[in-house]
């Protein structure tokens, strides 16, 4: 969400303590049993290269812009989690996509990893079209949601992961203040909204769907 990049802060999410990458390591190590993720990566790709192909024209169609969305445009709450504002943008939201989407998968399942992706890219965009004006694209709403998800798997289940749930949500919140931080500072197209809501949405489903 903005193109600019910013959202490379994500790609080290859950292995920026060393001790904690076990779990990423066991989630990549099971690649094969991530269709989702797999799936949503290429679709990301296939929808930039449409983007290209046509001009910009299914960006337009497809951002995140209010004065649409008031006039029924209600479809623009879903279709930005798709749409990215450059390379940079598509690259970094799936490094960040790669990086935690195969630990909720195998975690959460795959249906419900989907569930949770979609409705916290929903979330994020609901969030970001009430307290935003800004037009909005990207998948970082939804990558945040997953966090979200993860987060409040690990917070239920810390007594089966010990320590390592304790250190490993310290590196959540750390990671996901930071890129908020990051978003405060004037002239970066960070919709930090769109990645409140979509984390709150992820937790929520996290919370009431997640497994126990």
């Amino acid at each position: 969400r903005g193109g600019n990049g910013r959202e490379k802060l994500m790609q080290g999410l859950l292995a920026v303590r060393g001790g904690e990458c076990w779990l990423s390591a066991q989630a990549q190590s099971q690649r094969a049993r991530c269709p989702a993720t797999n799936a949503l990566l290429c679709i990301n790709v296939v929808v930039y290269v449409l983007q290209l192909l046509t001009q910009g024209w299914l960006l337009n169609a497809g951002a995140k812009v209010n004065s649409m969305i008031v006039r029924g445009q209600y479809y623009r709450l879903l279709t930005p989690m798709f749409l990215h504002g450059g390379l940079v943008h598509l690259l970094c939201n799936c490094l960040s996509l790669n990086a935690v989407g195969p630990m909720v998968e195998m975690l959460f399942g795959t249906e419900r990893m989907v569930f949770t992706y979609v409705l916290a890219g929903l979330g994020g965009n609901l969030f970001s079209f009430r307290f935003s004006q800004a037009m909005s694209v990207g998948a970082s709403g939804a990558i945040f949601g997953l966090v979200g998800a993860l987060g409040v798997y690990l917070l239920r289940h810390r007594e089966l992961y010990g320590e390592r749930s304790d250190r490993m949500l310290t590196a959540i919140m750390q990671t996901c203040l930071l890129n908020l931080c990051i978003g405060l500072i004037p002239g970066m197209r960070i919709d930090n909204w769109g990645h409140l809501g979509g984390a709150v949405a992820g937790a929520a489903v996290g919370d009431l769907f997640g497994p126990n």
